[in-house]
């Protein structure tokens, strides 16, 4: 598969399972993008050929694999927050998915909601379907 290929994502996957992860918060210091998915295509109007479409694509598509495979819920993926770092504006942007302040890596894709008391992300217009139906399980044995 491509994403384990990837230097970059090795590098992070190194990253991941040297951190305890007991540890609540990440803080990574990132150098400065040029700029947002949103604005290359958007306030540029910019012209995506197929070729560059097709590529940004997949690098959106390996970075999701990549959160998948370490059981990571961005849970706020919009265009604002997909990076982009090039040197020359005719070439190929490298694509990166940030702000994870509203994710979840608890190492688990069941959300432990046993009570309304838990914080379960963002406001009701933005969650998933499952979480917005979702209703506090309860204990049989207590």
């Amino acid at each position: 598969m491509y994403a384990e290929n990837s230097a970059v994502h090795e590098a992070m996957r190194e990253m991941m399972q040297t951190v305890d992860r007991r540890i609540s918060s990440l803080f990574r210091n990132v150098g400065k993008y040029h700029m947002t998915l949103r604005s290359y295509l958007v306030d540029l109007k910019r012209k995506c050929s197929d070729r560059v479409a097709r590529i940004l694509f997949g690098q959106l598509l390996e970075g999701c694999v990549f959160l998948y495979d370490n059981i990571v819920a961005q849970r706020d993926m919009k265009s604002d927050n997909i990076l982009l770092e090039f040197d020359d504006p005719e070439e190929v942007p490298h694509l990166v998915i940030s702000d994870f302040g509203c994710a979840l890596a608890t190492g688990s894709w069941l959300v432990k909601y046993v009570d309304d008391t838990i914080d379960l992300g963002g406001n009701r217009r933005t969650r998933a379907p499952e979480i917005v139906v979702a209703e506090p399980s309860t204990d049989w044995y207590a």
